[in-house]
C-alpha cells in the first residue's frame, strides 16, 4: 500500500532564487520527483522558485533556521560565511561545469568545513565557463584597460586585477548598463548572456574562461535528522547524483548559449597562448590573497588551492 494510506506522508519545502523556466529549477523538480518516487510516496518536496519563500541571500539562514526544508543558492550570496568553499571561486581555469561541480563536493568531503556545519549539505553546482564579453575589442591583455566590465559585487576584485574598471550591479541590470554604455563589457557565461538576452547588446566573447560561481544546496538539520535512516540515505545519494546532472546541464546550457551568441552574429575572440599567461599572471595574486586572509583565520587554504588545482587537471 501507498505512504498515504499509513500516515507516513511527509512534505518538505525546497527554495531556490531560480525562476521556474530556468534550468536549474527543471534539474531541482526532476531532484524533487526522484526523491518522491525512491521513497515510495514518504517524501515529496514542493519547489519554490525565484525567491517566493527567502530571497537569494537568505536562502542559507532559511534553512538554517527551518523557513524551508532545503534550500539552493549561490556561496558568493552571503560573502565570508563559507570562507573555505570560498577557493572554488577562485579563477580557476577550467570550462567544464560537471568536473568542477563534483571537485565542489570532494572537496566539502575531504575538509568538512565547519562552516556548513548548520545545515546538511546534499550537493554543489559549479557554474564554470566565464569570461569577458565587450563592444570593444578584446585581442590582447592590455585591451582591456580602463574598459567598464559589468561584474557582480564578489568579482569586483577579479575585473581591477584585469585592469579593468568593474560596474558592480546585478546582472537583471545588465542589459539596459550595456545598451545605454554604462558598461562596455561584461562577466559571465554564455548561459546568463541568453537568459538575460545580453547577446543583443554585447557583441564580442573572448574565448578564455577563468571565473566560476558555486552553489549549495542541503537541508535543515532538524529535518534531516527526523528521516529514517533510510530516507536519509536515499536524499544523500541523490543530493551527490545531483551535483553530476546540474553539472552537466550547465555545460549544456552553456553550449546552447553560444549556439545563440553565433545565431545573433557575435564575434568570438580566441587569445593567443602568451597572452592567456599574461592573464593567468595576473589573476594569481587573487590566489596569494585567499590563501594569507584564510590562514589568518586558521583554515587550510593553501591544501584547499592544492587539492582543487590538482583535481581539475
Amino acid at each position: 500500500h501507498s505512504a498515504a494510506q499509513s500516515g507516513k506522508q511527509r512534505t518538505l519545502t525546497f527554495s531556490t532564487y531560480t525562476p521556474p523556466t530556468h534550468h536549474i529549477s527543471k534539474v531541482l523538480m526532476d531532484f524533487c520527483n526522484e526523491v518522491e518516487k525512491a521513497t515510495n510516496g514518504e517524501i515529496k518536496i514542493t519547489l519554490y522558485t525565484s525567491g517566493t519563500l527567502t530571497k537569494a541571500e537568505q536562502v542559507l539562514d532559511g534553512v538554517i533556521k527551518g523557513i524551508s526544508d532545503i534550500g539552493f543558492s549561490v556561496n558568493g550570496y552571503n560573502q565570508g560565511r563559507l570562507p573555505l568553499m570560498e577557493v572554488t571561486d577562485l579563477p580557476i581555469p577550467v570550462t567544464n561545469s560537471e568536473k568542477m561541480s563534483q571537485v565542489c563536493l570532494a572537496l566539502y568531503k575531504k575538509f568538512q568545513t565547519k562552516e556548513f556545519a548548520q545545515i546538511k549539505i546534499l550537493g554543489f553546482l559549479n557554474m564554470a565557463g566565464s569570461g569577458i564579453s565587450s563592444n570593444k575589442p578584446i585581442n590582447k591583455f592590455t585591451d582591456i584597460a580602463g574598459q567598464l566590465i559589468r561584474c557582480t559585487g564578489a568579482d569586483v576584485e577579479l575585473v581591477k586585477a584585469l585592469g579593468g574598471t568593474p560596474v558592480a550591479m546585478p546582472i537583471s541590470q545588465a542589459y539596459e548598463a550595456l545598451q545605454r554604455g554604462v558598461a562596455d563589457g561584461n562577466l559571465g557565461d554564455y548561459a546568463s548572456l541568453m537568459s538575460f538576452k545580453l547577446g543583443e547588446v554585447v557583441k564580442i566573447h573572448v574565448e578564455y574562461f577563468f571565473r566560476n560561481t558555486t552553489c549549495w544546496y542541503g537541508m535543515n538539520l532538524n529535518t534531516y535528522n527526523s528521516l529514517t535512516p533510510t530516507q536519509q540515505k536515499i536524499i544523500s545519494d541523490l543530493g551527490e547524483k545531483y551535483t553530476t546532472i546540474l553539472g552537466r546541464s550547465r555545460d549544456a546550457e552553456n553550449k546552447k548559449a553560444r549556439e545563440y551568441l553565433v545565431g545573433l552574429g557575435n564575434k568570438f575572440v580566441k587569445l593567443p597562448a602568451e597572452e592567456e599567461r599574461k592573464w593567468a599572471s595576473a589573476l594569481l595574486p587573487l590566489y596569494e590573497k585567499y590563501i594569507k586572509d584564510k590562514t589568518e583565520k586558521g583554515l587550510p587554504a593553501k591544501e584547499a588551492i592544492d587539492f582543487v588545482l590538482s583535481s581539475v587537471k
